[in-house]
């Protein structure tokens, strides 16, 4: 799983941008999943601090080494905000995932990006 909380700004809101409360809630999520043999694992790839307007985050290059080493299949986020602000690079990020198979799933929105629509 990976969480990003950026330099806090008036109008964020606390309840989703802390690493540690997207963590609870991406935990939970897993967690809903054992039965399809999910479970998260105790490595973290957090970027505190850091804006989602660039990939330049040592987090996130941390979590992409492990996905070229063979490591990851799946990676699990709050939301898509936290991965990026930018939509082409979401772009970037999905095309790397695909080239490694690596699935992504976003928890708030309930977005299952490898099964190519919405979750339910």
């Amino acid at each position: 799983m990976y969480t990003r909380q950026s330099v806090r700004r008036p109008g964020d809101d606390p309840a989703v941008t802390s690493c540690a409360i997207q963590r609870t809630l991406c935990t939970e999520f897993i967690r809903s999943k054992t039965w399809e043999f999910w479970y998260p694992i105790a490595e973290r790839f957090d970027d505190q601090g850091e804006s989602g307007a660039t990939l330049e985050r040592p987090g996130l290059a941390k979590l992409l080494r492990r996905i070229e080493d063979g490591d990851i299949h799946r990676i699990i986020v709050y939301r898509v905000d936290r991965l990026t602000r930018k939509l082409a690079d979401l772009a970037r990020l999905a095309s790397h995932f695909e080239r490694h198979r690596v699935r992504l799933t976003i928890v708030h929105g309930n977005i299952d990006a490898d099964a190519g629509s919405l979750a339910g």
